[in-house]
């Protein structure tokens, strides 16, 4: 490199020290790296598309020739996607160590297995269950994340086994809660573990981060659907818990986690829903049947959820700290009480109006202080959905609605202008 060149002239002149040469260096080649990433994600993000392009147009024309095609023709093409798709895997492992042939040949296979699954049970009528030809595909699948070290297909594969226990739990296909979707998920962990270890800010971890916690999100409802108002304290929990994830030490390591901002956003959502009345009302009519309550996984999951959050919660110092630093930890302390309340009292729906009141104004609060315009915003926008909310409840004319609007919006405007204005004023 030209540089290099450079930094040794400058250095030999006497221009520079060796200190100040080792830094610039290090810097252009962390730039040099920075662009060689960028260019390999490109790449391999191109590939990706052109294979799942490839791999469809196969199948829209093998599609439209299907009925005047022999058996034995039939068995061939429905063989072919696997053949072509492991050759190409073969030769990108042997000859072309490069991430956009890996994951390219990688997708190809693992939608050939797919194809390949549904042609031949369409050539021999074979006939089963939707749930079942899922569970075959990602079990057939799953070798390929670690034969081919293949993310992309790791991703395709936590979206199936979701798809999977989606059908397995909730949508008929069995009366059962969907158990195996634990043991189907854990086997992507060696992968997930060797993706955080060896680079915790490459986009692949980013996409595992978002992918897997709203999986769980989905499959967790199967497991209380005899008791669904289980759910609101076990989405709370789960929520909590994943915030708890997204500000430990380890995520300080990894670009933008998802855990961190699916916690807070599902948090936030599930504060201003719960806000309503139609829920507390509904929650003081429902009998729970003790023996069928403690009969489903939910309330355990319940309870587990619980218990880490709260020892995590115990680990951050007192709760007054973990208040004035992150509200969002302590919520789940004060939503169990305020759900067992719910369960004798009305007064549940004041309470919780008071939760994200509060929580609204401590975030506000935080980014006055610390001139941050995206918490100021972000706590704005809990109090305004909050207020709003209750007078579109009430029963005002629409002329009060629309001042209510502009106050909202003035007020708004005013909390930007003067954190803004404090801003420029200590910058100067």
């Amino acid at each position: 490199m030209k540089i290099k060149q450079d930094i040794a002239e400058l250095l030999e002149k006497g221009v520079i020290n060796r200190e100040t040469a080792e830094a610039i260096a290090e810097y252009y080649d962390k730039k040099a790296h920075l662009k060689t990433n960028n260019s390999s994600l490109l790449v391999t993000s191109f590939a990706i598309i052109g294979s799942l392009l490839v791999g469809l147009g196969i199948i829209l024309i093998v599609a439209h020739n299907w009925d005047q095609l022999s058996k034995f023709t039939k068995n061939i093409l429905s063989l072919l996607p696997i053949i072509i798709a492991q050759a190409l895997c073969g030769y990108s492992l042997l000859k072309k160590d490069h991430p956009a042939w890996r994951e390219a040949s990688s997708i190809l296979l693992f939608f050939g297995i797919g194809a390949s699954i549904s042609l031949i049970s369409q050539v021999y009528n074979i006939i089963g269950d939707l749930d079942i030809f899922v569970l075959m595909w990602m079990l057939l699948a799953l070798p390929i994340v670690y034969v081919m070290k293949s993310s992309s297909v790791s991703l395709f594969y936590i979206l199936g086994v979701t798809y999977y226990a989606s059908l397995s739990g909730m949508y008929g296909y069995s009366s059962n809660p969907p158990y195996l979707y634990f043991p189907l998920i854990l086997g992507i962990a060696p992968h997930y573990y060797q993706l955080y270890k060896s680079n915790p800010k490459g986009n692949y971890l980013y996409f595992h981060n978002g992918i897997l916690p709203i999986s769980f999100l989905i499959i967790v409802a199967s497991f209380s659907s005899r008791n669904e108002f289980i759910l609101m304290p076990l989405y709370f929990n789960i929520l909590t818990l994943y915030y708890f994830i997204g500000v430990s030490k380890h995520a300080d390591k990894m670009r933008l986690n998802g855990f961190k901002n699916l916690g807070q956003l599902g948090l936030v959502f599930m504060l201003l829903f719960f806000s309503f009345k139609f829920f507390w009302e509904s929650l003081l009519f429902y009998s729970f049947d003790i023996e069928k309550l403690f009969s489903t996984l939910g309330v355990y999951l319940v309870l587990a959820a619980f218990v880490a959050n709260l020892i995590a919660l115990l680990r951050k110092g007192s709760l007054l700290e973990v208040i004035k630093k992150e509200v969002f930890l302590t919520a789940f302390v004060w939503l169990t009480f305020i759900f067992i309340i719910g369960l004798y009292s009305p007064i549940s729906f004041l309470l919780m109006n008071a939760l994200a009141f509060t929580i609204g104004l401590i975030k506000v609060r935080e980014g006055s202080k610390s001139e941050d315009l995206a918490e100021l915003n972000f706590g704005l926008i809990i109090l305004s959905v909050l207020i709003i909310s209750r007078f579109f409840e009430a029963d005002i004319s629409f002329f009060l609605k629309g001042i209510l609007f502009i106050a909202v919006g003035i007020g708004f405007f005013l909390a930007n202008y003067f954190t803004l204005k404090r801003r420029k004023g200590h910058e100067q």
